[in-house]
C-alpha cells in the first residue's frame, strides 16, 4: 500500500493515532480529543455570535488540515450540540455553523463512545437507553433461569447486565435520584428473576447471598477508584 492503513490490522489504531496526533495544532481557540477516529472539538463561550464566529473559523482550519493530510470527514456524520442550562433557552435560528458549505443542525443529544450525552448534561436520555438494554438482559435471564444453575446465571448477569451497568457509571452516576431509581428497580428485578423470588420481595438478603453490589454502591466504588488513580497519577 502506498497510502493508508489496512482496516482491522493490529497496528492500525496505533498508527492512525500517531498520524493524527498533531491535529490539535491546527486549532487556535478550541480544544480537541480523540478516540481512534472519533474526534470532537470543544469550545465554550457566553455569546452565541462569538461561538459562531470562532467555531466556523476553526472548522475551516480543520478542513484545510484534513486536505493536507489526505483525510476526509463525513459531514453527514458530523454533529453539533450546545451544552447549556435549562434556564437559558437558545435560539438556534440565529446561529449558522457550517462544514464544507453544509449547515450543521444542532441536536438534543449525541452518542459518543457508547454514551448518550444530552444538551443539559442531566443524562436523562442515557438512562432511557440504558434501561432498555437492562430490560432486554432481564428478558434473556428470565428465559435462561429454568435451564441453568445460579452460577451460570451470575456469569450471564456480569456479561449482559453488569457490563452495561458499570460502563462510565462514575460519569452518568451524577444524574438525578429519579433516574438512579429506575436502574435500581431493574437491578432488583434481575435478582428476583435469578432467584425465583416474588416480584415484591425484599432484595437486601439476595444481594448479600449472591455477593453483588447495588447500583449506588457500584457508582461509589468506580468514583473512588477514579479518584485513587488520579491521586496516584495513574
Amino acid at each position: 500500500m502506498n497510502c493508508g492503513v489496512p482496516q482491522g490490522s493490529s497496528l492500525g489504531p496505533l498508527l492512525f493515532l500517531i498520524y493524527i496526533n498533531d491535529f490539535r495544532l491546527c486549532l487556535d481557540k478550541t480544544s480537541s480529543g480523540h478516540f481512534a477516529d472519533d474526534t470532537f472539538i470543544l469550545y465554550s463561550g457566553m455569546k452565541l455570535k462569538t461561538i459562531e464566529t470562532i467555531v466556523n473559523t476553526e472548522i475551516k482550519q480543520v478542513s484545510t488540515w484534513l486536505k493536507l493530510n489526505k483525510l476526509s470527514l463525513n459531514a453527514s456524520k458530523t454533529e453539533l450540540i450546545f451544552f447549556h442550562s435549562k434556564r437559558h433557552a437558545l435560539k438556534y435560528d440565529n446561529i449558522s455553523i457550517k462544514f464544507n458549505g453544509k449547515k450543521l443542525s444542532p441536536v438534543d443529544h449525541i452518542k459518543y463512545l457508547g454514551m448518550y450525552i444530552d444538551k443539559y448534561l442531566n443524562w436523562n436520555f442515557h438512562i432511557h437507553e440504558l434501561s432498555k438494554k437492562l430490560s432486554r438482559a432481564n428478558g434473556i435471564i428470565s428465559k435462561l433461569r429454568h435451564n441453568a444453575p445460579i452460577e451460570v446465571l451470575l456469569q450471564v448477569y456480569y456479561a449482559i447486565f453488569y457490563s452495561y451497568l458499570i460502563y462510565a457509571c462514575n460519569i452518568w452516576g451524577i444524574t438525578s435520584d429519579e433516574n438512579l431509581a429506575k436502574i435500581e428497580v431493574l437491578q432488583k428485578k434481575c435478582l428476583r428473576i435469578m432467584t425465583f423470588a416474588d416480584f415484591n420481595s425484599h432484595t437486601n438478603h439476595i444481594f448479600c447471598d449472591l455477593k453483588l453490589l447495588k447500583v449506588r454502591d457500584i457508582i461509589k466504588v468506580q468514583q473512588i477508584k477514579l479518584v485513587y488513580e488520579f491521586y496516584k497519577k495513574n
